[in-house]
């Protein structure tokens, strides 16, 4: 937020007053890069597998938002590189850690959504980046929307599994549930077939 507004901030003021301005904005980029960095690293103390993925699917949004402030200033291959390279690794490692979490049902169900619901933004985001940094800073962010995509993929087909298994699990047990209320011993004895009792003599 801060890099939009000193961009919009920086096509109003005086050209003496714009270098000051550029300044602030790679300060801005800067903390906003070690902000970032600090994040993954505390994902990665993280002991719950889980809350790390969720942290480092944050730190992939971010790094987003970094490679599309990069793409926007002057300066931007090594910036965006990064970014492309440090979303690659986090988007990586919150696939991971949600694959070790254990999750099961709605839970896993919940963040497989989130997952699908990220990376298909990113995409599009990558994308438009792709489409306005040099050549030297393509492969970065074609790894980076490669990732993506894979992750998109890989968490919309996972997410279709569940859906259909959870349906499977609810259709048995709606039929054991009506085969119990109405199914067994609804009908006559066992071996008496609606027939008279066993042992009756037979009339001739």
């Amino acid at each position: 937020k801060h890099q939009t507004t000193l961009a919009d901030v920086h096509d109003r003021v005086p050209e003496q007053a714009k270098l000051q301005i550029l300044y602030a904005k790679e300060v801005s980029a800067r903390g906003h890069e070690n902000a970032l960095d600090a994040l993954e690293r505390a994902a990665a103390r993280q002991s719950n597998s889980q809350r790390q993925g969720r942290v480092l699917l944050d730190v992939a949004s971010g790094r987003v938002a970094q490679a599309q402030a990069a793409a926007a200033r002057e300066a931007m291959k090594l910036p965006a590189q990064r970014a492309g390279e440090g979303y690659t690794r986090a988007l990586s490692g919150s696939m991971s850690a949600f694959s070790n979490a254990g999750l099961q049902g709605t839970d896993f169900e919940s963040v497989l959504n989130r997952v699908a619901n990220a990376t298909e933004k990113h995409q599009a985001t990558l994308q438009d980046v792709m489409g306005r940094v040099p050549e030297q800073a393509q492969e970065g962010i074609q790894k980076a929307l490669a990732a993506s995509q894979k992750g998109h993929e890989s968490a919309t087909t996972n997410l279709q599994q569940a859906r259909q298994q959870r349906m499977a699990r609810q259709q048995r047990g709606s039929a054991q549930d009506g085969y119990g209320r109405g199914g067994v011993g609804s009908g006559p004895p066992a071996g008496v077939g609606g027939g008279p009792p066993a042992g009756t003599p037979r009339r001739r």
